[in-house]
């Protein structure tokens, strides 16, 4: 009997032996700074991106800079082009496309997760072209800005490596300002609807990325 009871008094010591010591580690856990992350929504859409951010103020805030590209082709390939519908002999292109985002952040609460609200401005470049008849492709490179205010909320699971990983959405508005036009010719879709303009966008974004 009194080796079974030892052997339990044993047990039950070192379970709490480690119970505490996980308490500890979690209570000395070291806020990560870093973060490394990608757009799930972007990426669906063809677009590749790495987006990386710098935590500050015990995790209250938070500054980011995203690079992303849909790539660029040498020349205007016959799957990126298309007539206006308008039956004015004008031929449109897209080589490619790139953008560069910087953001920065304010969390509700110190750690750098939960609830967040953040401004950023979007710089998306579009390499585009158009032609007459037979005549030569001309280049275009246009440029949009656009400044935006978001709501989102950050999560981190705590049973997945270590609270490394971690979840972002937001959603807010932006006021885009794109102009694609080469002199008389402005950039149109295939039903003829001019392209650009100055307006309102709703905005939405999902991020998945890591800690270090």
């Amino acid at each position: 009997m009194k080796k079974c009871f030892a052997a339990m008094l044993m047990l039950v010591l070192t379970t709490f032996s480690f119970a505490q010591e996980d308490t500890t580690q979690v209570q000395n856990l070291v806020l990560r700074t870093n973060t490394i992350s990608t757009s799930a929504l972007y990426t669906m859409f063809g677009m590749l991106n790495v987006n990386y951010g710098k935590i500050i103020n015990n995790g209250k805030n938070e500054f980011q800079i995203m690079a992303g590209t849909f790539g660029y082709e040498d020349s205007f390939i016959e799957d990126d082009t298309w007539d206006s519908s308008l039956d004015d002999g004008v031929m449109y292109g897209a080589k490619g496309a790139s953008s560069f985002k910087a953001t920065y952040r304010s969390y509700s609460k110190e750690s750098a997760k939960g609830l967040f609200y953040q401004g950023e401005l979007t710089i998306f470049s579009i390499s585009w072209g158009h032609k007459t008849g037979v005549g030569e492709w001309n280049d275009v490179t246009s440029v949009s800005y656009d400044p935006t205010v978001a709501l989102g909320y950050k999560y981190v699971p705590s049973f997945l490596f270590k609270e490394r990983l971690f979840i972002e959405t937001y959603v807010g508005a932006s006021y885009s300002m794109f102009t694609p036009e080469d002199g008389d010719i402005t950039l149109r879709d295939d039903e003829g609807e001019a392209q650009g303009g100055n307006e309102i966008q709703p905005q939405f974004n999902l991020f998945i990325g890591f800690d270090f």
